[in-house]
């Protein structure tokens, strides 16, 4: 009975998204820790679009302050692009959201964000200045990275046809502003 019950959980979370299997040997305290931290979580139209404008409002804080401290041309002139690019994002998405009459709701996916983005933001401001510049690259490309698949998982569970089409777009800049952050951060080794 134990097998067939875990035969059936296995195909469900193969089914849902859980990629990993589970054994027969796993106990279910075992298998509850491992797809509690891996199963998608989807989210309504208006959650996600919550979660966009943290991810936005975190790299606007973050750009500005990198604008004020950083001492490479190339550096500020990144950090003022992504202030530039993610206040228009923040505004297209809000507009979005509001031609398909999305409820914003906050999530913890959301909340998780903006506490990262704040600690983030004060691991900055207690940075040195000569070690700057090299801190926020190496920031900016962990957060580009984890912004990609936060963004990659919204797509798969966008509804509006709208807002998924916008996300992709995002998903597309997220990506240049990736390697244009590595190109950055190699100049600043």
């Amino acid at each position: 009975m134990k097998k067939l019950l875990l035969s059936m959980l296995t195909l469900l979370m193969l089914t849902f998204g859980y990629v990993k299997p589970v054994s027969a040997d796993d106990t279910t305290t075992d298998m509850m820790a491992k797809t509690s931290s891996t199963m998608p979580v989807a989210y309504s139209d208006g959650e996600s679009a919550e979660v966009m404008v943290t991810l936005n409002e975190g790299e606007i804080d973050i750009g500005q302050l990198a604008k004020r401290k950083a001492t490479n041309k190339q550096v500020k002139d990144y950090a003022k692009m992504m202030v530039d690019q993610h206040k228009q994002n923040e505004k297209d998405t809000k507009r979005v959201a509001r031609k398909q009459d999305f409820d914003f709701k906050k999530t913890d996916m959301s909340k998780s964000l903006e506490a990262q983005a704040e600690d983030a933001e004060m691991t900055l401001k207690k940075t040195a200045k000569d070690d700057f510049d090299r801190a926020y690259m190496d920031q900016q490309v962990a957060m580009h990275e984890k912004a990609l698949n936060t963004v990659e998982s919204l797509i798969e569970s966008a509804q509006n046809m709208a807002y998924k089409a916008h996300l992709e777009k995002t998903r597309d800049a997220i990506t240049v502003h990736l390697a244009h952050a590595k190109e950055v951060q190699a100049m600043v080794k």
